[in-house]
């Protein structure tokens, strides 16, 4: 259960440029209210991705017009999605070490609980034989 909700729950690569590619798709929006209506998520993720980010976003610029105005959004939506990928690492190993934690600790307090009860019944017994 542990490691399947670490990999639920911790972002890989595609993660991360599906949501900027998504970030990139509302700035845009901000400029062409009509932008994107209708097109399938998943085939925009595919285009960017073939395509790749830096050409997509300048064609999308391009075509929608979107001109020196748009630079700080989209500089924003870079910056965000650099850290992300360079924080990538580093968050994979903290997770897989908070996974090796959180299976250890409850282990621990079983293996100790288990000692206490012997511990209890072998004095128990202890003083029943005398």
């Amino acid at each position: 259960m542990i490691a399947g909700g670490y990999h639920l729950l911790m972002p890989d690569r595609e993660s991360i440029e599906r949501r900027m590619v998504f970030s990139v798709t509302e700035e845009v929006r901000r400029y062409d209210g009509m932008a994107y209506v209708g097109d399938s998520p998943r085939k925009l993720f595919d285009i960017a991705r073939s395509q790749g980010y830096s050409a997509w976003i300048a064609a999308i610029r391009s075509k929608h017009h979107i001109g020196p105005e748009g630079n700080a959004g989209f500089e924003k939506i870079d910056k965000k999605y650099r850290e992300a990928i360079s924080d990538l690492p580093v968050k994979q190993s903290l997770g897989i070490l908070l996974c090796i934690i959180a299976w250890l600790v409850p282990m621990g307090v079983l293996y100790a609980i288990g000692y206490i009860v012997d511990w209890i019944k072998r004095g128990t017994l202890e003083t029943q034989g005398r």
